[in-house]
């Protein structure tokens, strides 16, 4: 919940007030790499084109960055949560 305080205000500022938000797309390591994830996200970012409408989404993952760039997100933010070590990017798609 700290983590969501301290970068909720982030996708306020950066974010229009009507946005898709991708709170959480997860494959089992076990399966990465077989375009489960890129399965998983093809309607949704299909539907927020159609819409016209931006994405918007938090990791704290950096191997998932490069995995975003392939679907057209870009790195808003990058920094690191106060008093710890962990990382996070915020990434924003704009409509096709």
């Amino acid at each position: 919940m700290t983590a969501m305080a301290h970068i909720e205000p982030f996708r306020e500022q950066d974010m229009p007030p009507q946005h898709w938000y991708l709170a959480l797309v997860g494959v089992d390591p076990d399966y990465s790499g077989k375009g489960i994830g890129s399965a998983l996200l093809r309607p949704i970012l299909e539907q927020a084109d159609a819409d016209g409408l931006p994405c918007y989404l938090e990791t704290a993952e950096e191997r998932n960055v490069a995995f975003y760039e392939m679907h057209r997100f870009e790195t808003l933010r990058h920094g690191t949560l106060p008093d710890t070590a962990v990382e996070y990017w915020t990434m924003q798609r704009v409509p096709a």
